[in-house]
């Protein structure tokens, strides 16, 4: 076998292609990674914002990962009942408004606690992602497409 044959017969790849729902579920967890990690870098300009100290707006952060946690465990086993899809519809809507409140939070109190209802959401989005995931994967392409997704981590930390 020649060199060039060698080459095509490498190249080809006759594999379907991950679709493009994975990409749209990379930026899901890429959100809710950015989320768990924006408030530690500008605490202090928060805290003086709300004329408060940067341990209790840190509350925040922590109240995400509390509610993240705790919906986890406890709400994350009905996505099954529900339905992946329908459950990860709901938990992004419910995102969306938690951030949105986050945003424009008045008190540092309605900061945390918008914080800890976007946890809740995160809990119950997180798991209903991996499911569609591989629900969504051509057979033959699950880890490839879980893999993708999961690429939504590293672009949360840039």
């Amino acid at each position: 076998m020649s060199n060039n044959d060698q080459a095509a017969a490498l190249g080809a790849d006759t594999r379907p292609p991950i679709p493009a729902l994975a990409y749209l579920l990379t930026g899901c967890i890429a959100v809710i990674g950015s989320n768990s990690l924006v408030l530690g870098p500008i605490a202090p300009a928060v805290s003086v914002s709300f004329s408060t100290s940067v341990p209790m707006v840190m509350m925040a952060a922590a109240a995400f990962g509390l509610g993240t946690s705790a919906s986890a465990v406890f709400l994350a086993r009905h996505i099954d009942r529900v339905g992946a899809r329908r459950m990860l519809q709901a938990a992004l809507l419910l995102l969306a408004l938690a951030l949105v409140a986050s945003a424009a939070a008045p008190t540092v109190t309605a900061l945390v606690a918008a914080q800890l209802v976007a946890g809740i959401a995160a809990g119950v989005a997180m798991p209903a992602i991996y499911a569609s995931a591989a629900a969504i994967a051509p057979p033959g392409r699950e880890s490839g497409t879980i893999g993708v997704v999961l690429t939504g981590w590293t672009l949360s930390m840039v």
